[in-house]
């Protein structure tokens, strides 16, 4: 009876009502099948699929629960309850952010078109240069301990729906250790804006690969290039750096275009300064100094004020 009563409360509160009723927010989705903005409309039903996720994940791990009952069943279902919770209030946050992208890149749908032949591999932008061969070297002294990070120009070219795309090696450690290794698609257009085409990233932990979380390609499963820097960045400037629903969707905004940086690898002027952020992950805020001819050379933490700085290129 006990338990009944356990499961009986949980299912009152799957059917509670969210700060986004489905009738009143999804309802008319049949009506609306061409939405005035669809940036909005697409954010309210990345909103309700991440809820049906954490109602699924919940569920699960009910019937998980009661298939082995004992003491620990009310902590499980408690457990359970916290969890499903805490993914509601992370959708909230996700879906109020991805509003305020719709509100600073317009409300329009986000459909770049890239034509191969405007493109090249050979990527020599002003901010954003990739000399073949070159290793820039970046270190940062955090909470958990030294960052190092080693940055290479491949020579190597992939076609990503037919766009060259310079190909770059990241290696990412923490006290030494390798945490991170990623691989990233650059394409250059004829006006020298620097394009974001995709990665692939692998997680490590104690030396194994745990997961590769992150990864993302123009033209699969609906993702879209991004523009990594412009050409010629102008002040105010706001742009998507990449974009696959729910994986990718880092977004940009110019902030400053001629600061002076002094890192440990010298001083540099005329620095192109960009804020980047996603509504993935709200709580991560940061700004990145592009120097003339060189590229970043400085990444500032504004949340934590950790600086990531360039040590060296060899």
């Amino acid at each position: 009876m006990k338990h009944r009563l356990l499961l009986s409360l949980i299912a009152v509160g799957a059917l509670s009502a969210s700060p986004l009723s489905a009738q009143s927010t999804f309802g008319s989705a049949q009506a609306e099948a061409a939405p005035e903005r669809p940036c909005e409309a697409m954010a309210r039903a990345a909103y309700a699929a991440a809820r049906s996720d954490a109602e699924t994940e919940f569920w699960m791990s009910v019937a998980l629960a009661v298939n082995e009952p004992g003491a620990q069943l009310a902590a499980r279902l408690k457990q359970a309850w916290i969890t499903r919770r805490e993914a509601w209030a992370e959708a909230i946050v996700q879906y109020e952010a991805r509003l305020q992208v719709c509100e600073a890149l317009g409300h329009g749908a986000y459909l770049p078109v890239l034509s191969p032949g405007q493109f090249t591999a050979q990527v020599n932008a002003t901010f954003y240069p990739l000399p073949i061969g070159a290793t820039y070297l970046y270190e940062a002294q955090t909470a958990h301990g030294l960052e190092r990070i080693e940055t290479t120009a491949l020579d190597r070219v992939l076609q990503v729906g037919g766009v060259p795309c310079r190909t770059v090696s990241s290696n990412e450690y923490l006290d030494g250790t390798l945490k991170e290794r990623t691989f990233e698609w650059f394409s250059q257009d004829l006006d020298g804006s620097v394009w974001y085409l995709g990665e692939i990233t692998q997680e490590f932990e104690a030396g194994l690969p745990t997961g590769m979380d992150g990864s993302w390609r123009a033209g699969v499963d609906n993702a879209k290039a991004g523009l990594q820097v412009p050409a010629v960045p102008e002040r105010g400037d706001v742009f998507r750096m990449e974009f696959l629903l729910g994986t990718a969707e880092d977004v940009a905004r110019v902030v400053d275009i001629n600061q002076t940086v002094t890192v440990p690898a010298g001083s540099f002027d005329g620095c192109a300064v960009v804020q980047e952020w996603s509504p993935l992950d709200v709580r991560e805020l940061v700004l990145k100094y592009y120097a003339p001819n060189v590229g970043m050379v400085l990444e500032v933490n504004q949340r934590t004020g950790d600086r990531l700085e360039l040590i060296e290129i060899r």
